[in-house]
C-alpha cells in the first residue's frame, strides 16, 4: 500500500495492515523515510553534476562546441528535487 510523507509527500510502501500493526510514532517513521530519500537525493545529484563536468571538460578539450551545448543543457532530475525539497 503506497503512502506519502506530511512534509515532501514522498511516497513509501507498508503492509494492508499496516495502520492496526503499527504503535510507533508516525511522525518519526516518516521523518527517517524523508532522511533517506535526501540522502539518495543527494548522491544522484552528485553522481549528475559529475557526468555534466565530464561532458564539458570532454566539449572544452576538443573543442566541440555543439557537445558543450547538450552538456549545458543536460537535465539532472534529482538536483532539481533536492533543490525543490530544500528551498521548503
Amino acid at each position: 500500500m503506497e503512502r506519502h510523507t506530511g512534509t515532501h509527500k514522498v511516497p513509501y510502501f507498508v503492509k494492508k495492515t499496516f495502520e492496526q500493526d503499527f504503535s510507533g510514532n508516525i511522525i518519526h517513521l516518516e521523518s527517517q523515510v524523508e532522511e533517506e530519500y535526501i540522502n539518495n537525493l543527494r548522491f544522484r545529484c552528485f553522481r549528475e553534476k559529475d557526468y555534466k563536468e565530464n561532458l564539458l571538460f570532454r566539449a572544452r578539450y576538443y573543442g566541440d562546441d555543439a557537445s558543450y551545448d547538450r552538456a549545458m543543457q543536460l537535465h539532472m532530475p534529482n538536483c532539481d528535487r533536492l533543490s525543490e525539497i530544500l528551498a521548503t
